[in-house]
């Protein structure tokens, strides 16, 4: 055990001495030890939201939902998706999962008058995971898990149209799943893993759902336990993915393009475009679109917990040199979130922190600006939209906050969210010990 946390550490360490040979003088005054940092504050203008859900949403009169369907389609087929406008308020609402025993929920709450919704409960065994606003706020797409099937589904925000889209059937009666499921930005394409129909080892096929035909396409068939993880859409036809490799035989691996606009062969459709290796590891885009995010720490002796070092740098989208915006030989990032061209959430710590610096935090792009915003801040949304985190108007964040017991399988989850300024944070919503919540995100209503 501790050889492969070695090999980890040395990956780490390797991508921070490089990174520190190019650009020293940017590592001292972006890094020292972190909570002395400066406090300045996000000016909301420089967050990058949709526009269409302000002052356009004001001239969109309510439809009712036509009549859908909750059944699944023909196995392997998926349904057209059903939409219906639907006017949005001027109110800040934060969207969000909880999975209680046996069933599971979308809610949302108002963040200017405290109510609170219910926008669907699901039962027989469901849980809801993969939960996202769409770009204009109006729907939430998320698959339910059952115990034996897997549902794409979708659902107006005022809880209406409920709609199955595609299902994943079990395979020689072993339960299916879809995961990593990824709205694009123009509403009309969901890319999503799902199991390999050819079984282990090989690692799961990445298909691509149309919403307004229906027609579900694989991309990607991987024959050996390497795969692909879809984790971002640029734009409308290119998709970021990372490497991944089933069975743990090897790290996850380097970071990818998918592009839909070059059809399924898998040769011409995929190409590499950042190197990175090791354990612990993840990918994010600028809302501008124009830098690619990587970070990374490492784990602890047992291989139990993340651990420092630690690093987040940024090189062009399309490739280039890598340049350091946050090194810590001290605290552990264990997630990263883009809401502005130049500004960053970022979680030290995660679930098992317990140092006073651990929490949420934002942090500039060059490094500056670091402020604490809270303790609490344990988990990001898994959606990596700038609304999954960040309100529609730049001024609110969402977060999940994690008491740690011991046993993750016990310990209640808080949904918070506060202010990008700083300050105290409201608690949402509680789960009790066994259940869990999730961010969906931000929309108005």
């Amino acid at each position: 055990m501790q050889h492969g946390n070695d090999k980890r550490t040395r990956s780490l360490y390797t991508l921070i001495l490089s990174t520190v040979g190019c650009c020293l003088l940017l590592i001292l005054s972006a890094c020292g030890q972190a909570v002395a940092a400066t406090s300045n504050s996000l000016n909301a203008a420089n967050i990058t939201h949709n526009t269409t859900i302000g002052n356009a949403s004001k001239h969109i009169t309510t439809a009712p939902m036509p009549p859908t369907q909750t059944n699944c389609p023909t196995n392997g087929q998926g349904r057209p998706a059903i939409f219906a406008p639907l006017s949005l308020g001027s109110h800040q609402n934060l969207v969000y999962v909880y999975n209680a025993s046996g069933s599971a929920s979308l809610k949302r709450v108002d963040t200017t008058t405290g109510a609170k919704t219910t926008i669907i409960s699901l039962g027989n065994g469901a849980a809801i995971h993969s939960a996202q606003l769409s770009t204009d706020g109006q729907f939430i797409l998320f698959v339910t898990q059952y115990t034996n099937q897997a549902q794409l589904q979708m659902v107006r925000l005022d809880g209406q149209g409920l709609q199955t889209l595609y299902c994943a059937e079990p395979i020689n009666g072993i339960p299916n799943f879809i995961s990593n499921a990824l709205w694009s930005p123009n509403q009309q394409l969901t890319v999503f893993e799902e199991e390999n129909p050819g079984g282990g080892p090989g690692a799961p096929v990445v298909r691509l759902y149309n919403l307004l035909t229906g027609a579900v396409v694989t991309y990607i068939s991987p024959t050996s336990r390497a795969g692909y993880t879809p984790r971002q859409w640029l734009n409308d036809t290119e998709i970021y993915m990372t490497g991944s490799y089933t069975g743990l035989v090897a790290p996850p691996a380097n970071v990818f393009i998918l592009d839909i606009s070059k059809g399924t062969n898998q040769i011409n459709n995929t190409r590499q475009i950042a190197a990175i290796e090791g354990y612990n590891w993840e990918m994010n885009i600028s809302t501008d679109h124009t830098r690619l995010i990587l970070s990374q720490s490492a784990d602890n002796a047992d291989n139990t917990e993340l651990a420092p070092p630690s690093i987040i740098s940024s090189q062009n989208v399309t490739g280039g040199v890598l340049n350091p915006i946050y090194i810590s030989h001290v605290f552990a990032v264990t997630q990263v979130r883009a809401i502005g061209p130049n500004t960053l959430l970022m979680v030290l710590g995660g679930q098992t922190g317990n140092l006073p610096e651990d929490g949420l935090w934002k942090i500039n792009m060059d490094g500056t600006g670091l402020v604490h915003l809270t303790y609490d801040g344990r988990l990001l949304s898994d959606t990596r939209t700038p609304w999954a985190s960040v309100s529609r108007d730049g001024k609110l964040y969402a977060t999940i906050g994690y008491d740690n017991t011991g046993d993750e399988n016990t310990a209640p989850y808080k949904v918070l969210y506060g202010s990008l300024s700083g300050g105290a944070t409201t608690l949402v919503a509680l789960t009790n010990r066994g259940e869990n919540a999730e961010i969906v995100g931000w929309t108005t209503f």
